[in-house]
């Protein structure tokens, strides 16, 4: 009886703990954000931005040399002793690809297009959509999307 009784409560353990399972963690979706506005943007990203600048204002990109680059209008353009590539005064277009893309946008009007993964913190006054939905930033607070 007191067999039974051991081998009856050993099944029911057995039944009611679900065995450990593995998870797979599915691999982060590319995102979208678009936005425009006048102000700050500081952005971390990887994959693709595109910039439209008009011609007021500084665009830094940290570690210029592991991205791919393409300007296409008129400005100035320098590299930093640190290896950033500064564009000032630029008025056209800055497409940039990488797995690292850093930098900040400040003083003037912009336009970002992003596909990939990424975080941005605007601040001054604009709008925005990520991912569909869309949203606005105003000064004193600003807002911090990822996409």
């Amino acid at each position: 009886m007191k067999s039974i009784f051991t081998l009856l409560l050993a099944l029911t353990a057995l039944i009611t703990v679900p065995a450990p399972q593995a998870q797979a963690q599915a691999a982060p979706q590319p995102g979208h954000m678009r936005a425009a506005g006048v102000g700050v943007v500081h952005f971390k990203a990887a994959g693709r931005m595109e910039f439209r600048l008009h011609g007021k204002g500084v665009l830094v990109l940290r570690d210029a040399a592991s991205q791919q680059i393409k300007l296409t209008g008129k400005g100035q353009v320098h590299t930093s002793t640190e290896g950033d590539l500064v564009i000032q005064g630029f008025k056209g277009k800055v497409v940039v690809q990488g797995q690292s893309i850093q930098g900040v946008f400040n003083k003037g009007r912009i336009g970002v297009i992003a596909d990939g993964q990424g975080t941005a913190k605007l601040k001054g006054k604009g709008l925005f959509k990520v991912n569909g939905i869309p949203g606005t930033w105003a000064k004193p607070v600003g807002a911090t999307v990822s996409w």
